[in-house]
């Protein structure tokens, strides 16, 4: 029951801003949120901070790069690149991949990859964008759950 009210509690807190350049293509996406992290290895969960970039080079498909900075005692980082993201609607949702490297403050560095998924609702002027990512890492999982706003 508490790992389920830690990831209602990261759906909530969740924040993101994005900032989108329009064309007749999303070429470029930033993408900044704050939220929870489910560490497997040690088990915990933490407060992170993340960002997140797209070159959106075809209506299907995109390339970018990730971080995440999660408040742990020790800290930790997760970078990821190239992120692959496939858009099977030609829109904003979006399937990615990508490998992942953590590591932080007594701590080894591990390598591993990351799929991951977002579903934009648009409601009116506000879209919320609930998220999933999964790090495949260590022998263990990282789950990443969060709710994006974009304005």
């Amino acid at each position: 029951m508490k790992n389920l009210s830690l990831t209602f509690l990261a759906l909530i807190t969740h924040s993101s801003t994005s900032s989108t350049v329009h064309a007749e293509l999303l070429e470029h996406r930033l993408s900044i949120g704050v939220g929870l992290v489910h560490l497997s290895n040690p088990s915990e969960t933490d407060f992170e901070i993340g960002a997140e970039y797209e070159y959106h080079f075809q209506p299907l498909f995109g390339v970018g790069a990730l971080g995440n900075y999660v408040f742990s005692d020790p800290s930790v980082a997760l970078l990821g690149a190239p992120v692959f993201y496939f858009h099977p609607l030609a829109g904003d949702w979006w399937l990615s991949a990508s490998p992942i490297v953590q590591f932080g403050s007594g701590r080894t560095t591990q390598v591993g990859a990351r799929v991951g998924t977002r579903v934009p609702v648009p409601l009116g002027v506000v879209t919320l964008v609930p998220s999933l990512a999964v790090d495949f890492i260590g022998g263990g999982r990282n789950y990443i759950f969060g709710l994006g706003i974009q304005i």
